[in-house]
């Protein structure tokens, strides 16, 4: 990869920011020009060559999103990167959503994943330019060709990875006339290897097809114990004929979350191969994508101190939750609480004792909830619990047990506290009984817990009683 054949533009208000991407990427071996705002850098992307632009969110003329969103219009192989700061998660995920490549968070830890991240847009921009190349080249010869292009820009349409995978079985039954295709994936949970079948799966058809591991711990291991092709169409209940078959693993860094198996009617081509290994390797892509944006969307719905559910994502999960309840006529239990007298241990011991003992807590309750139910940093030192298909007693069996290990537990510096312990008070509400809304329902569990905490803390306390 030649690095100086590709030009990168910084788009940034901040001069000293703008100095050290220019000195990082020029000393990575990149061609670097800049950019003092939105539309500057627009007017720049019209009149010279760029392959790729590193964008502020926040910037005069126009911010970081706009930018984006013209820069597609005008040049959509044009490769964006988005720069904000940790508490502007959510606009990073709007802005991949709207084409943007990846994202940097700001402040830099190190100031290499700026190479790193640029190194891996433009081996992105290597590989389309090279599928383009061959298709250019190619197009009233190859059919061949032509559909692998067109499978791979299928694949771009999607952040779903169950999508991406289904849509794979699909592409490379095409890619590879005369096959079916299933996709193995290794189901913890069960300990069983689950197909997804391509639509021209006809032949020993299976509605749910599951082999038993055996032994195995992957599902690369599996298939190497199936020490022959007879075998392996045998167990997939394939007649042994003309088919042969190709296995393709799906590998991620050092992970094998999965593998193709590729039943096709006669011999295997060099050209055949070639196309499966090259689509495969633009799938990787693809999935290795699906998998930051899963890990981003999980960033913007947790608490960054606790690791439990921010209180967006409580209020919006209650109301679904609700809505089902109704629907199927199930009771659910609202459990909610605070730290007693956490002020006081603030000010004795200092805030990041503070946040230690918040985390601390949250892993507490983390630990002790089934995993239908959701729980929730509702704010502060206040936590909240969605007991899934629970009356309010059953609730309350749940919520002591989690005040008693909360009490008996050895948090540093608790002899600070009154009693030389952590407590919480509690309060418990259920739905429909104490309140037919979302709104109703937690009113009822806040005051209840005011009357945990008028008499005398450390205990729960239920609506209706």
């Amino acid at each position: 990869m030649n690095k100086h054949s590709y030009r990168v533009l910084v788009a940034d208000d901040e001069e000293s920011l703008r100095g050290i991407i220019k000195e990082v990427l020029t000393d990575g071996g990149y061609e670097v020009e800049c950019a003092t705002n939105g539309k500057e850098a627009l007017e720049m992307v019209k009149t010279k060559s760029f392959q790729v632009v590193i964008s502020d969110i926040r910037m005069p003329e126009l911010n970081g999103i706009e930018l984006l969103e013209k820069i597609k219009a005008y040049n959509s192989e044009i490769q964006v990167v988005i720069m904000t700061s940790h508490g502007s998660l959510d606009t990073a995920i709007k802005a991949i959503r709207l084409g943007a490549y990846d994202y940097l968070t700001k402040p830099f830890e190190d100031l290499d994943v700026i190479t790193t991240v640029i190194n891996r847009t433009v081996e992105k921009l290597r590989l389309e330019m090279e599928v383009k190349r061959l298709v250019d080249e190619l197009k009233h010869r190859n059919e061949e060709v032509e559909a692998l292009y067109d499978c791979t820009s299928q694949l771009t349409t999607t952040l779903d990875i169950d999508e991406i995978l289904s849509k794979a079985t699909t592409h490379l039954a095409r890619l590879s006339p005369n096959s079916q295709v299933i996709y193995f994936t290794n189901d913890v949970e069960k300990f069983v290897l689950t197909g997804k079948k391509s639509e021209g799966w006809k032949e020993g058809k299976i509605e749910d097809l599951r082999f038993e591991l055996k032994g195995a711990k992957s599902v690369a291991n599996y298939f190497k114990l199936i020490d022959s092709d007879t075998e392996l169409k045998k167990r997939m209940g394939l007649s042994s004929g003309s088919q042969q078959s190709l296995l393709v693993p799906l590998t991620t860094g050092e992970n094998t979350p999965g593998v193709f198996a590729i039943i096709k009617e006669g011999e295997w081509s060099l050209q055949d191969r070639a196309l499966v290994t090259q689509y495969i390797g633009n799938l990787i892509t693809q999935y290795e994508k699906a998998e930051l944006h899963e890990q981003v969307t999980a960033l913007a719905i947790r608490d960054g101190l606790t690791g439990l559910f921010n209180h967006r994502y409580f209020q919006n999960t209650l109301q679904t939750e609700l809505e089902r309840s109704k629907r199927f006529k199930n009771k659910l239990s609202l459990i909610l609480f605070d730290i007693d007298h956490f002020k006081k241990y603030n000010d004795a011991n200092g805030h990041p004792m503070g946040d230690y003992l918040l985390k601390e807590v949250g892993e507490i309750i983390s630990s002790m909830l089934r995993k239908i139910d959701v729980a929730a940093r509702y704010g502060g030192e206040e936590f909240v619990i969605i007991a899934m298909e629970t009356e309010r007693q059953g609730a309350k069996i749940l919520a002591d047990r989690i005040r008693e290990k909360i009490a008996s537990y050895p948090f540093q510096k608790r002899e600070s506290q009154p009693d030389k312990i952590v407590s919480i008070s509690v309060g418990v509400a259920e739905f429909p009984t104490d309140g037919d809304t979302k709104a109703k329902l937690i009113e009822a569990a806040d005051k209840v817990l005011y009357k945990a905490k008028k008499g005398g803390r450390n205990r729960v306390e239920l609506a209706g009683s």
